[in-house]
């Protein structure tokens, strides 16, 4: 037992020394590495030698500075017209020259602006009562001049002559504006809805709103209605739930044929 205490001892012993042998010798090899790389940055930071200065134009004296060695260059290179110039002296002092072409393949970058909103929000509209109707004002026979009006402008628009055909007056109904047309709701999800005629005052994104021969402003929901009106003896029928937009939008929108559940 002893012996074998003495031997596993000096084994501890001799992998004790190799492990000082091996760091000793990465040691000694990362010094040569430092060695080496710092002989490598001395030869690449000696001095130009007097024949490469000859040639470039430059004293073997003006390579120690960095100003001196710009200012050999510019008098080796540049004529002396241009360096009498006392403009060059202020630009080589306070402006930085590129001696290399810039691209111009690329596009300079460009601050993208953000557009200010010009029109009222949602709050500032209730507070200023823009589409409040106070009771006084919920009066059919106030609308009535404002229907005539809109009656010449749909004349206007739609161009309505005896041979006019159907199927020419429907884009232009689809864009025109309804406030002042007399409405009728033809049909509904909603039973208490249906028959329900009055003049259009106000569109929004998803209502009409119709004052009624018993001087009351309805509110109609446009999804799940389809609405009828008359032109010059054409009758016209929306489908409510093709135009859930706003009324300026509506003038620059492209309608598309989709199908309508039958109410």
């Amino acid at each position: 037992h002893q012996k074998q205490s003495v031997d596993h001892s000096t084994s501890k012993a001799e992998r004790g020394s190799f492990d000082i042998k091996s760091r000793a010798w990465i040691i000694r090899h990362q010094k040569q590495s430092v060695d080496h790389s710092t002989s490598k940055v001395e030869k690449i930071l000696q001095p130009l030698s007097a024949d490469i200065t000859h040639r470039v134009g430059m004293t073997a004296a003006s390579s120690s500075s960095s100003k001196k060695v710009v200012k050999s260059f510019i008098s080796a290179h540049v004529s002396d017209e241009k360096r009498r110039d006392p403009e060059f002296d202020e630009q080589l002092n306070a402006r930085v020259l590129v001696l290399e072409k810039t691209r111009t393949g690329c596009k300079p970058w460009k601050r993208v602006s953000v557009k200010k909103r010009c029109s009222l929000t949602s709050r500032q509209k209730r507070r200023l009562g823009i589409g409040h109707f106070p009771k006084s004002e919920q009066r059919y026979d106030l609308f009535v001049p404002l229907h005539k009006l809109w009656c010449q402008y749909m004349q206007d628009v739609m161009q309505i002559s005896p041979n006019s055909k159907p199927a020419t007056l429907e884009p232009k109904v689809l864009k025109a504006d309804y406030h002042g047309c007399i409405m009728t709701v033809a049909r509904s999800k909603c039973p208490s809805y249906v028959g329900m005629t009055g003049i259009v005052v106000q569109e929004t994104q998803a209502t009409f709103k119709l004052v009624t021969q018993r001087d009351c402003v309805k509110v109609v929901p446009k999804a799940g209605s389809i609405f009828s009106f008359e032109v010059k003896g054409f009758q016209f029928n929306l489908y409510g739930s093709q135009l859930c937009c706003r009324a300026s939008e509506r003038s620059a929108k492209k309608f598309k044929t989709k199908p309508t559940v039958d109410l």
